[in-house]
């Protein structure tokens, strides 16, 4: 057979054969599942009747030039339907790895917004308790409290659907938090963030900060003088985040209370699963205050 031959019954091959049923069934079956009117027995069916058209085109043109013999009634039904079974397979084990990917991502995407507004009730309820005893007492305070707790509030909201946010935005509303937990503590809770001005436009999970410390004074509420101290910077290309206090540690000698074992810092760990090289580190002295807890978080920036 001459190049030229060769070339054109590949090319007879490759649209009548191929690329035509492949496309016009992907067309039809794309419409089919659009409106929902499709099962697989209707897919394969329509694939193996385009495959069976397109074969009898290429018999016809491979006739008309001479390339080639029609095939009979037995081999060309035989041909299309050995290859409508491979391509469908194909076909199905593609859009249900697609389904199952889908799934996982929702499912994963699902989980992570649980564990945000997981933290968010505890929260809630001591900012009511703290305004409802300020409200007679202190109404402006108690005004400025509220609004901390509404900033709050929509930031857990408004932030929740994005994957990252700039540190900085971060450390602003742990400054409102805090401004609210200090109404309910007054002067027993002190208060520390040093952030070097490099890290302000890091990016982080949000409400990633926020629990830290939120872990912090629920488990040491009961101390006399707390101190929580915050601090953030760079060491070789890695971003490192600390959230200290003075309080118990992460074993209470009395309740014999395990703080890891906790929600909240499960959570943690789940959110920087995605971030590079991320890991978190829990200490039972702090560097920063000599005594407590200390968790670590760092990653590569």
């Amino acid at each position: 057979m001459s190049l030229s031959l060769f070339m054109l019954t590949s090319l007879s091959w490759l649209m009548f054969f191929f690329l035509f049923p492949l496309w016009a069934s992907g067309f039809l079956i794309f419409l089919l599942r659009k409106r929902g009117n499709s099962n697989i027995f209707i897919e394969f069916i329509l694939l193996w009747f385009l495959f069976v058209i397109g074969s009898l085109i290429k018999a016809e043109f491979d006739e008309l030039y001479t390339l080639a013999s029609a095939p009979d009634t037995f081999e060309l039904l035989s041909m299309t339907l050995s290859w409508a079974i491979v391509l469908y397979a194909i076909e199905r084990i593609f859009y249900y790895s697609k389904l199952l990917l889908t799934s996982k991502l929702r499912t994963s995407q699902a989980k992570a917004e649980a564990r945000r507004y997981q933290l968010n009730p505890h929260m809630l309820f001591n900012s009511i308790n703290a305004i409802s005893s300020l409200i007679h007492t202190d109404p402006e305070k108690a005004d400025r409290v509220l609004h901390n707790l509404a900033d709050l509030l929509r930031y857990s909201l408004d932030k929740s659907s994005h994957p990252l946010i700039p540190l900085g935005t971060e450390i602003s509303i742990v400054e409102k938090y805090l401004e609210i937990e200090k109404a309910r503590f007054g002067e027993r809770l002190d208060i520390e963030i040093t952030v070097a001005p490099d890290c302000l436009t890091l990016q982080i999970p949000p409400l990633l900060i926020q629990p830290l410390v939120e872990n912090a004074i629920k488990h040491n509420n009961t101390t006399k003088q707390l101190k929580v101290s915050v601090s953030v910077h760079l060491h070789d290309g890695i971003a490192v985040i600390s959230v200290a206090d003075n309080g118990i540690g992460f074993k209470s000698p009395n309740k014999q209370e395990v703080r890891i074992s906790g929600v909240g810092l499960k959570n943690i760990e789940a959110q920087i699963s995605n971030l590079k090289n991320a890991k978190i580190q829990y200490s039972d002295q702090s560097v920063e205050l000599g005594k407590g807890a200390c968790v670590t978080v760092s990653f590569a920036t």
